[in-house]
């Protein structure tokens, strides 16, 4: 293996691993709360994260947040061209009694 291969295996498990991340902080977001991929993250955390892995990320949440079964709806995009999201509310059977 090449060394620029090396590295893109590397930077694709970081993703992995940032993505992870993002998808446990998910449960930390109000329903009907809209939110960016970076918002799931802590501001100084957010900022270490290396630029070139940024788009990555973003591609890969939102590649997540295409999937049917979730419950993340993506909206448009912020004026610094941010995707955009909204977690839903979880719906529960209703019963109706008649």
């Amino acid at each position: 293996m090449m060394k620029d291969e090396k590295n893109v295996y590397f930077g694709d498990k970081i993703v992995e691993c940032l993505f992870q991340t993002a998808i446990d902080e998910i449960a930390h977001v109000g329903e009907s709360s809209v939110f960016t991929v970076k918002d799931l993250y802590k501001g100084y955390f957010w900022n270490f994260i290396p630029s070139y892995l940024k788009p990555k990320l973003g591609q890969r949440f939102l590649a997540y947040a295409k999937n049917n079964n979730t419950k993340i709806k993506i909206l448009g995009k912020t004026k610094h061209n941010q995707q955009l999201y909204v977690k839903l509310e979880n719906q529960r059977d209703s019963v109706m009694i008649g």
